[in-house]
This record gives structure tokens, C-alpha cells and sequence, in this order.
């Protein structure tokens, strides 16, 4: 489960392994990360590891000079899960003295309005789908607006044939690392930092409640020489940090509260 129900609080509770209640990242045009804490990307950093950011560098939601981009070496824009995969194959495709800690945050999900995304004309999970062109209503309707069936019917297929593309991109990714063997000493985790509604408890989008189809999210870790396993346990956005830290054989800073899934 998700920390928050919205990107922030999510996010640092990753980068932290502290709940929001303790790491305070609640309200972006004012709250500033304690110095004191420590977060995963100045632990690996510390530890010799090069350290990538791949995500908005314009959002105020994500405001890196307030603690998201803490001990990242390198930050670079992200226009698209494509995008930023060819730039991921660059950077590990070439010959690095250090090992490499990567983020990709992909916003490419982050249903708002139809103006503010691309829209998809071809529906791959339900070819029957007819889209045609948009309604001019359908521009501007929020998600918060769940008595427009019509809307929520469109942001269904939007955020399926959104989330398919990823994979794709995703699967593209995970086969170039296997043909240049970096799989066999990567761990590789795929999460979510929050859900997203529609109308399924009187909103849509995210970030107005905590139900669990706002925090009931995807984590997926690759990790060398394990068997895969799925786990029935309750599993946090805190425990990710310390997770991987464990599994490269570095201790969680005593500020981390979260733990090591597979212990």
C-alpha cells in the first residue's frame, strides 16, 4: 500500500521509508524536507553509486529543491515512458565506473483533464471501443466529475490503452537489459506512488481520499538469484528503501522505519 493518496507525500515516504506524519512533505510550495533525514538516493550516493533522476523538473507537486531531488547526480526531464527508456539504454548501454541507482517517474498516467495528455485514437485492450474525435465538453471535464458517464467510459479505455503503452515500453527496456546481461546484477523495482478513481466512491482522479483504489498499488522487485514469489503480507512504500538497501548490503539510515520485505 501507498503512504498517501497523492504524489508528495508518496514519494518522499519512498525516498525516506518514513510516513508522512513524520517526513511532514505535505504541502509543496512551502514545506522543505528536515536536513536530518536521509533519504534512499543520498544513501547510494554515499555508497559510490551514480545516481539518476528521470522525472517532471517543472511541477510544482514534485518540487525538486525541496527534498524529492536530494542526492541526485544527474537530473533529466521526462517527456515519456519512450523517452526516457532510449535514454535509459544510453546511460546503461555505455561504460560506467560506477554502479548506477536510476528513478524513472513516469507521469504519463496522471489523468487530469483531456487537455492536458495525449490523446490515444487506437484502444489495443478494446479495439471495439469507438473513440472518434473529442467532445469539446469532454476537454475540459474533470475527473471529479463522475455523473458524466460518457467521461468515465473515455477515461477507462484512456488510462488502459496509457498504461499498456507503458509495458510496452517497460518490456522493451527489460529486453535490452537482458541482451546486455545487466539484468544479472540489477535489481529492478516497478511500484506506483498512488491509484486512481473513477467515480467509484462519489470522485475521480486521486489525492481526495484513502480508499484502496487510491493506495492499493503495483510493486514488483526483480532481484538476482530470488525466486519469484508473490507475497500475501502487508507490504508499505516505506519497507521499499530498505528493501533494496538490504539486498546490495548497505544498512538503512536510522532515520528509514520501514523494513526488508523478504526478512
Amino acid at each position: 500500500f501507498s503512504q498517501s493518496s497523492w504524489t508528495l507525500p508518496s514519494v518522499l515516504s519512498l525516498f525516506t521509508s518514513q510516513y508522512p506524519t513524520t517526513h511532514q512533505m505535505f504541502t509543496p510550495i512551502t514545506d522543505v524536507l528536515s536536513p536530518e533525514t536521509k533519504t534512499l538516493p543520498m544513501t547510494l550516493k554515499d555508497a559510490g553509486y551514480q545516481t539518476i533522476y528521470i522525472g517532471q523538473t517543472d511541477d510544482t507537486h514534485i518540487p525538486l529543491n525541496r527534498g524529492v531531488g536530494r542526492g541526485f547526480d544527474r537530473i533529466i526531464p521526462y517527456t515519456s515512458m519512450e523517452n526516457a527508456v532510449q535514454t535509459a539504454k544510453n546511460l546503461l548501454g555505455t561504460h560506467h565506473t560506477k554502479p548506477i541507482f536510476l528513478f524513472i517517474h513516469s507521469f504519463d498516467l496522471r489523468a487530469n483533464s483531456v487537455n492536458t495528455v495525449r490523446d490515444p485514437t487506437t484502444f489495443v485492450l478494446d479495439p471495439d471501443y469507438v473513440y472518434g474525435s473529442v467532445d469539446p465538453e469532454l476537454q475540459t471535464i474533470k475527473l471529479s466529475t463522475p455523473d458524466a458517464p460518457f467521461a468515465i467510459t473515455y477515461w477507462r479505455k484512456w488510462y488502459d490503452q496509457v498504461l499498456w503503452e507503458i509495458d510496452q515500453s517497460l518490456n522493451d527496456f527489460y529486453i535490452f537489459m537482458q541482451s546486455k546481461s545487466i539484468q544479472k546484477n540489477t535489481i529492478f523495482v516497478l511500484t506506483s506512488a498512488h491509484g486512481n478513481e473513477f467515480g467509484e466512491h462519489g470522485k475521480s482522479g486521486h489525492g481526495y481520499n484513502v480508499f484502496e483504489t487510491t493506495t492499493h498499488i503495483p510493486l514488483i522487485f526483480g532481484i538476482p538469484g530470488m525466486d519469484p514469489t508473490r507475497h500475501t503480507a502487508l507490504i508499505q512504500t516505506i519497507d521499499i528503501a530498505p528493501t533494496i538497501l538490504a539486498h546490495i548490503g548497505l544498512s538503512a539510515p536510522n532515520t528509514m522505519t520501514g523494513i526488508d520485505i523478504f526478512t
